[in-house]
């Protein structure tokens, strides 16, 4: 798909290459598919920065950040997101901040937990953020998708375990009554003052601070990938369908930062999960 979209004719508009891009790779990005997804988040930020759509370049900006962290172009993910944090400010457009701060977020908590040294200021700015990001969410009616879903879920409860329930939804509460421009700073903030950003090898389980959460169906399904089943095996002993077990399986790549079923089984079996 994405070969024949860099052979199109010269004379469609790049605002529509650009939007096409950014479709593609959030549906490889939803789908685990990392390399290709960065690949499309980069061709459609080119066309938009083309085009000078500054709000489609916000979400590509942050969605390429996401995945520089998680390969370990660490300075480069942090720059982009933070470029893409003030273009956000700029465009003051509530829905684009909102977009923008959830995965700034995303990116300050996997960085702090990944160096295990985040002090308490910085653990309630993260909370605030979320808090202002959840209630913005609401309010715009703008869901998050499952692997958005795994990856919030995967910061509030550390941040949870870290501040302690009470510490936590008090700034969480907080949060949902600042301003924008409070939020852009706050995250800002996070991510320029620390020094020492991600893991060495791109990964976030096997760092210190998060601690994977699997659902009981995701350790059903884990545990018939360890024994090598395919999905189509997994959905007939669980009497699920097959897509459903791909949605599974996707959802366990993701909280344990794996990119295919050994390394999930592997990193599972480090954590003593198996």
């Amino acid at each position: 798909m994405a070969e024949r979209m860099e052979v199109c004719s010269p004379d469609v508009d790049p605002w529509d290459l650009a939007y096409a891009f950014l479709s593609l790779g959030s549906l490889l990005y939803e789908a685990g598919l990392d390399e290709a997804a960065e690949k499309a988040f980069a061709r459609s930020f080119e066309f938009f920065q083309f085009a000078e759509e500054k709000q489609g370049a916000i979400f590509a900006g942050s969605k390429l950040a996401l995945l520089k962290h998680k390969k370990g172009d660490l300075q480069e993910a942090k720059k982009g997101m933070v470029e893409a944090l003030q273009a956000a400010r700029q465009l003051n457009h509530l829905h684009v901040i909102a977009y923008c701060a959830d995965d700034a977020a995303q990116l300050a908590a996997q960085q702090m937990a990944e160096q295990n040294v985040a002090g308490e200021p910085d653990l309630e700015k993260i909370a605030r953020v979320l808090g202002a990001v959840d209630h913005w969410r609401e309010i715009l009616s703008l869901p998050r998708t499952p692997r958005q879903q795994s990856a919030y879920l995967q910061i509030t409860e550390s941040l949870r375990r870290r501040m302690g329930e009470p510490s936590y939804l008090r700034a969480w509460q907080e949060g949902q009554s600042i301003p924008a421009e409070r939020v852009i700073h706050e995250a800002t903030e996070i991510l320029e003052t620390s020094d020492q950003l991600g893991p060495k090898d791109g990964r976030s389980p096997e760092g210190e601070g998060i601690t994977v959460t699997l659902s009981e169906r995701e350790r059903q399904v884990l545990g018939w990938v360890a024994e090598g089943l395919s999905n189509q095996e997994i959905a007939g002993r669980l009497f699920i369908t097959e897509r459903t077990v791909r949605f599974h399986v996707t959802s366990i790549f993701n909280k344990l930062g794996a990119d295919n079923r050994a390394q999930a089984v592997a990193i599972a079996n480090r954590l003593g999960m198996l």
